[in-house]
């Protein structure tokens, strides 16, 4: 929700840390927010692994910001997913 976006952004911009990663009840999630100084090793991953190496490889730099909101650990990469997380919040 926009709360949490506005929360991770706002943790983002306070602290000197170059990632931010949204956590509910101590799960990581998404969206990461990356600094631009890793544009560079960004644009050179491949796959669905993504920003994970990049976390994994400078984890001094990473921020978690605890949130209230589940809805940060679904990771949708495909259509299909974003069309089952809506049924599944439509019955929830």
């Amino acid at each position: 929700d926009s709360q949490t976006l506005n929360r991770l952004i706002d943790e983002f911009y306070n602290h000197d840390k170059g990632i931010a990663i949204p956590t509910y009840q101590g799960r990581r999630g998404h969206p990461v927010i990356f600094s631009i100084r890793y544009k560079g090793e960004l644009s050179g991953l491949k796959g669905d692994i993504g920003g994970r190496e990049i976390i994994d490889r400078y984890p001094d730099d990473v921020l978690e910001v605890a949130v209230n909101c589940e809805g940060v650990c679904i990771d949708i990469d495909t259509v299909d997913i974003l069309e089952k997380s809506k049924l599944t919040k439509k019955r929830g």
